[in-house]
């Protein structure tokens, strides 16, 4: 019961929040439903995700976060590494090829395929 009304709680801040934010900017006074709809259903989206996630494990969280930030580690040293220097920064994909499948038109003339 105490957590349903944090919950209840909860939701109501994020309502008020959101139309005490949309009263700052004059677009926004004059659509005032619009901001509490908007409070309504972040509030209500994160209480979802807390329901759905009721078995979820921290060692999962701290398993997938290791896990992309290993990626994006590994990926920013292959792409900063000697294996890319010597490629033409300045070609660019204009459009596809339609007449030959899987074969792009790039931007200084030549086809390359996929």
């Amino acid at each position: 019961m105490t957590l349903i009304a944090l919950r209840l709680a909860f939701l109501v801040l994020c309502t008020l929040g959101s139309w005490s934010i949309s009263q700052i900017y004059p677009d926004w006074a004059q659509h005032q439903l619009i901001g509490l709809a908007l409070g309504l259903a972040g509030g209500s989206a994160v209480i979802g995700i807390d329901l759905a996630t009721k078995s979820f494990s921290l060692r999962g969280l701290s398993a997938v976060t290791f896990g992309l930030f290993t990626g994006t580690l590994v990926s920013y040293l292959i792409g900063n590494s000697v294996l890319f220097s010597k490629v033409d920064t300045q070609t660019n994909v204009v459009a596809p090829d339609h007449n030959v499948p899987g074969v792009y038109l790039l931007g200084d003339g030549h086809c390359a395929a996929r």
